[in-house]
């Protein structure tokens, strides 16, 4: 398998190699990043990352730049605004298949409460705002999913 190059993650000073596969990819660059600071609308591992942040560079392995939302808050209605990000062609919206390595999850901890998560081989990876860091929860993920997704390419 050829190693493709990868975004920044905590101890790395440029890119990690991982392999061509891309839900794998996404899914190494995702635990890559476990331990990392929790900061909200954070983008940067060095300073923080949150749940958005965290799919946000698990996707720069695919190599394809992507607007993030900013302005949203802990707490509030960003469902609509969170499916519409995903709802573009590189993007296939999963509806009771099975979770892969690399899938995107959209949970509700709480009532008008959203959170990302990147599925991988050995449970969940997301920024937990309680535990303010980037953690691994095994399976069964605690939360309702509410949006799966899975990058696709072109």
């Amino acid at each position: 398998m050829t190693p493709r190059r990868c975004g920044r993650a905590p101890g790395f000073p440029s890119a990690i190699p991982v392999p061509v596969d891309t839900g794998a990819a996404i899914a190494d660059q995702a635990t890559a990043l476990i331990g990392t600071p929790f900061l909200l609308h954070g983008r940067e591992p060095s300073v923080g990352i949150d749940c958005v942040g965290l799919v946000a560079l698990s996707l720069e392995c695919t190599g394809r730049l992507f607007e993030i939302p900013r302005e949203y808050a802990l707490r509030g209605s960003y469902f609509e605004r969170a499916v519409r990000f995903f709802d573009i062609e590189f993007f296939h919206h999963l509806s009771g298949e099975s979770a892969q390595p690399g899938d995107i999850l959209l949970c509700q901890p709480a009532i008008r409460q959203l959170h990302f998560a990147v599925i991988t081989s050995r449970g969940f990876v997301h920024a937990h705002a309680g535990l303010r860091r980037v953690v691994l929860t095994p399976q069964p993920f605690p939360w309702p999913a509410i949006g799966h997704w899975r990058y696709i390419g072109d």
